[in-house]
């Protein structure tokens, strides 16, 4: 039904892209970070990561079998390497948290016919789902990001290559056409000394294949991860999670900062 009422919106008119375009950044900006800590900072502690760890482990084998799958049928299916990563990580990587939190919504008030206990179903749901992902964010801004990198810089490089072949098959070209004419002339003028042009010799001066700026882990930190209010939110609930003091101070009965 949300899809048929967005796709209704679309079609008469009423909203357009670049309303779609500030719908998401409120949506990235806000309320997902409020979700992702809410979830974790809420609902976990340090007694909770410590019984529920097989979830943890599962979401990383999860995504570690994944993107060996995406690598497999990528190999099967041929698929070109300009488009290889984004096919990898788009196999890989599921969708873990906004789909399934609109099934458990459904599942919760369908078990809870009398509306007893709905919001305790929904957040125990909710908790261990944002358990079995909790270090999707890392894995991802990290390891998949690297992967992604190193697979352009590498077709970047293939590139550069083949393209500076066909420059000189050109120039071998030309040259062999140079000697050519050389040589007909000297059968009709019989000079004594001919000037051979010489084999091309690499140049310093030739282009040298591009490459991507090269980025330190920590940079890419910097830059990408803490600039992600998504990946800030699960980073800052773990701690605060994993925190007895900064949990107390925000989720106990008599937390002081429960407000916010």
């Amino acid at each position: 039904l949300l899809f048929i009422w967005a796709a209704g919106l679309a079609w008469s008119g009423s909203i357009d892209q670049r309303f779609l375009g500030k719908l998401s950044v409120v949506t990235k900006t806000m309320f997902l970070p409020c979700i992702i800590f809410d979830s974790i900072a809420g609902g976990m502690s340090f007694n909770f990561v410590k019984e529920q760890w097989p979830l943890i482990l599962m979401g990383v084998l999860i995504l570690g079998v994944g993107l060996l799958c995406g690598r497999f049928l990528a190999f099967v299916a041929k698929i070109p390497a300009n488009l290889r990563p984004w096919f990898v990580l788009a196999v890989g990587i599921p969708n873990m948290v906004a789909l399934p939190l609109v099934l458990v919504e459904a599942i919760c008030h369908e078990a809870r016919a009398g509306g007893q206990g709905v919001e305790e179903c929904v957040h125990g749901a909710t908790v261990r789902l944002f358990t079995v992902t909790l270090t999707h964010t890392l894995i991802m801004w990290v390891g998949c990001y690297e992967y992604a990198r190193s697979s352009i810089e590498a077709e970047l490089v293939t590139q550069e290559m083949a393209s500076l072949a066909e420059v000189e098959v050109a120039k071998v070209g030309m040259l062999d056409g140079m000697v050519l004419n050389t040589q007909v002339d000297a059968t009709h003028d019989q000079p004594e000394d001919i000037p051979i042009p010489s084999p091309i010799s690499e140049s310093p001066s030739e282009p040298m294949p591009k490459s991507l700026p090269q980025r330190t882990i920590a940079q890419r930190l910097t830059s990408d991860v803490l600039c992600n209010p998504p990946v800030v939110a699960n980073l800052v609930g773990i701690i605060v999670a994993l925190s007895p003091v900064l949990h107390q101070l925000l989720y106990s009965p008599s937390a002081p900062f429960s407000i916010f």
